[in-house]
């Protein structure tokens, strides 16, 4: 049986290349803090996802899938544009992930990262630039007893 999607939309334009594993030093205090690239990538992803908002968050286990999708590198040629093509390279998956559930969130779409129990994500070369998020509630993964 196949769950029915909870919460589907797309944030329009290239994704964010920057992460939280990016931090930097503070040689004077040894505090970390987040680059100043990476925090106002996070502030305009965090202002393109509130108009997707759930009215109350989202409760129970969560299925999640990010779609992610770049502009080909200048250096591919035309002819190698066709479609889409994985992206191999940084950001990894893992810590681009993160940096969506945390705004996930900060926004209230639900309560604590923790509820995320399946994590899919996709990164491609391609059109058009974005990010594709869906969100499923429920405990059984598909296919599984």
């Amino acid at each position: 049986m196949t769950k029915p999607t909870v919460l589907s939309f797309r944030i329009e334009g290239t994704p964010p290349s920057t992460t939280a594993q990016g931090k930097r030093l503070n040689r004077a205090t040894g505090a970390f803090f987040k680059s100043k690239e990476h925090a106002a990538d996070m502030e305009e992803l965090r202002l393109k996802m509130r108009a997707h908002r759930p009215k109350t968050p989202l409760e129970g286990p969560i299925q999640l899938t990010i779609v992610a999708t770049w502009p080909y590198p200048k250096a591919t040629p035309k002819c190698a544009q066709l479609g889409k093509r994985p992206k191999l390279s940084k950001p990894d998956a893992d810590n681009f992930a993160k940096g969506f559930i945390d705004a996930l969130v900060a926004e209230g779409f639900f309560l604590d990262d923790a509820k995320v129990w399946s994590l899919s994500v996709l990164k491609y070369f391609g059109l058009p630039e974005m990010v594709g998020i869906q969100v499923w509630i429920g405990n059984t993964a598909a296919g599984a007893e």
